[in-house]
């Protein structure tokens, strides 16, 4: 210690400097001194235990070479990482693993763009939470690298984090660990995930197809819609059976016995690849007709049986699938009370043997289909029988009762002008009489309107619904606002599929006034990749088996016929005590065409 002062004296400072200290216990500690030297002589110095830090800087360098060791011989990848300065150390081994130059300069931003950009989130989030926690069972984690060349690599990491223990409180100080590639185990799970699935599919497959053909046939009888229905079936059987393409005919409108194309096709997402031809074949087959014989579906009409081909190529009247790369074809009849009113056809690009089972459900697929179709024709008839009865009451109300309560207005009004001066005390309540007959004739004008309703030109549409709430706003003091702020007005093209919205919304408004006890109403009008308008109020909404839900029926039952004629769809979303939403959405299609 004599020499330290000495110095000090001499030079006015010492250090900083580390050294090893003997304690008088026999233990040896760390500390780093410095001193320097006062105006008045005095000399001061300055120690500090540094023990805990000369532990850690220990372990670490026995962790490098147990990592440098382990890397040599596994052909894995270490690394070190100093929070503090946030210096990066790389091996060699992993620098040549990951494909990164051995001058190239790391850091923490070259890290990020090297993990693959899926990954990056859940890997800060996990450097994150190993260097609060500072596990002493260390971290460990699997994601991907993109390397240099573009190539994908799968990496396990394991690590560990060294901390300092600052006032009994753990500071990361440093991060070691190695990287493996598992790309190749990866790829082996993956496949013994996907033999497991094979095994599993094989296993249960006697069952699973009766199982899903009862579920196509429960779907088409409480689906909304036939296009629903049908659209639901082609996508469950084209998944069976390697059929690639499902198709939709109906007999033709002009009575000629013919069938024709729906425009229905389900495509599986391989088809494509594997016929190039097969866009072509969709326009070309969906022009086709068949009458009764020609080609498969020409037989199903013939016979209403199904007709199942294993091998187009062998069959004469099957080249136009055959060329396009089509091998097995089945077609099988949709029928209304045994007479066929449309068929249905798969096609697959390999040859399929007969599967009986399956020919013996699909008839009746094809009836429980053409139920629904049935169905579906009898409640276009009561929509169009209830259209009917409005419009002859619309007509009555115009032609009849509004003309006698113009004739009852102009009499009273006569009256009035013609009061001898004796009876002047009457003058006031004759005139009040004129008023509520004029009132009157509006009243019924306006409800006969509304049962007539004019054709409106979609370019209208906007300002009709204005017109609307004004008019409900004006009639029965109920707020109503039209909210079209994220509607483009060009968008529905079509004046048919702009009355059928006008319709709902006024059926709807209706319903509102008469069933909601709402305060406020609200029309919302909104354009995407499809129209949508959703008719909601702040009424006391009702249940699906109430007597409210029972005194509207009917009117939810035409609004759910006029979406479904322009190929839209109806949904109702209400509970007791928070309102009633009506919503239409047309696909865009429908709304341009």
């Amino acid at each position: 210690m004599e020499a330290l002062f000495e110095t000090v004296r001499r030079s006015g400072h010492v250090g900083p400097y580390e050294m090893k200290c003997l304690c008088k216990d026999g233990s040896q500690f760390w500390m780093i001194q410095s001193g320097c030297t006062l105006e008045d002589g005095t000399i001061v110095m300055h120690c500090v235990d540094i023990g805990e830090r000369k532990r850690v800087e220990t372990e670490l360098r026995q962790a490098e070479e147990k990592l440098r060791a382990a890397s040599t011989a596994a052909k894995l990848g270490w690394y070190s990482y100093d929070v503090v300065s946030e210096e990066i150390y790389w091996s060699k081994e992993l620098r040549s693993i990951v494909q990164v130059g051995p001058d190239e300069p790391l850091n923490l931003e070259r890290l990020r763009q090297l993990i693959h950009p899926e990954d990056r989130a859940f890997i800060q989030s996990h450097l994150n939470k190993s260097l609060r926690e500072c596990d002493e069972d260390g971290y460990h984690a699997e994601f991907r690298i993109v390397r240099s060349n573009g190539e994908i690599r799968w990496f396990e990491n394991r690590g560990k984090v060294l901390a300092i223990d600052e006032e009994g409180k753990l500071q990361p100080r440093f991060a070691v660990g190695m990287l493996l590639d598992i790309t190749e185990r990866k790829a082996a799970e993956q496949s013994t995930r996907e033999l497991n699935k094979t095994l599993e599919q094989q296993a249960i497959q006697r069952n699973e197809l009766r199982e899903l053909l009862q579920h196509i046939t429960r779907i088409a009888n409480e689906a909304k819609t036939v296009e629903m229905a049908m659209r639901v079936t082609l996508d469950q059987i084209t998944q069976y059976n390697g059929w690639l393409v499902g198709h939709v005919w109906r007999l033709a409108d002009d009575d000629s016995g013919q069938m024709q194309s729906t425009g229905l096709w389900h495509v599986r997402k391989d088809a494509a690849l594997s016929l190039q031809k097969l866009g072509d074949f969709q326009q070309t087959r969906g022009g086709l007709r068949f009458a009764s014989g020609q080609g498969m579906i020409g037989r199903v009409l013939q016979t209403n049986e199904p007709q199942w081909v294993e091998d187009a190529t062998l069959d004469p009247l099957l080249n136009r699938i055959s060329d396009v790369g089509f091998r097995a074809a089945i077609a099988f009849p949709i029928t209304v009370d045994g007479e066929i009113v449309a068929v249905m056809e798969f096609l697959s690009d390999h040859v399929l043997s007969r599967n009986h089972f399956f020919l013996e459900i699909l008839p009746h697929i094809g009836i429980q289909l053409g139920h629904l179709i049935a169905r579906k024709r009898l409640e276009a008839i009561a929509a169009n029988i209830a259209i009917a009865e409005q419009q002859r009451i619309g007509r009555e109300l115009h032609d009849g009762i509004a003309q006698q309560l113009t004739g009852g207005a102009l009499i009273a009004e006569t009256l009035r002008r013609s009061l001898p001066e004796q009876m002047k005390s009457q003058f006031e309540n004759v005139k009040h009489l004129s008023d509520i007959l004029k009132q009157a004739h509006q009243d019924v004008r306006r409800l006969s309107n509304g049962l007539l309703p004019s054709p409106i030109e979609s370019v209208d549409l906007l300002p009709t619904l204005h017109g609307l709430a004004a008019d409900t706003v004006d009639r029965f003091h109920l707020k109503c606002d039209v909210d079209h702020h994220r509607f483009d007005e060009g968008f529905v093209c079509n004046d048919s599929v702009a009355l059928v919205i006008y319709q709902i919304a006024c059926e709807a408004v209706h319903n509102t006034i008469k069933h909601a006890q709402a305060n406020q109403i609200v029309i919302e009008l909104r354009s995407m990749d499809h129209f949508a308008m959703t008719v909601r109020d702040d009424g006391v909404g009702f249940t699906f088996t109430g007597p409210a839900h029972k005194t509207s029926a009917h009117g939810l039952r035409i609004m759910r016929y006029r979406a479904e004629s322009i190929g839209g769809e109806l949904k109702i979303d209400t509970a007791p005590n928070q309102g009633t939403s009506v919503t239409l959405t047309i696909p865009q299609r429908n709304c341009q065409s």
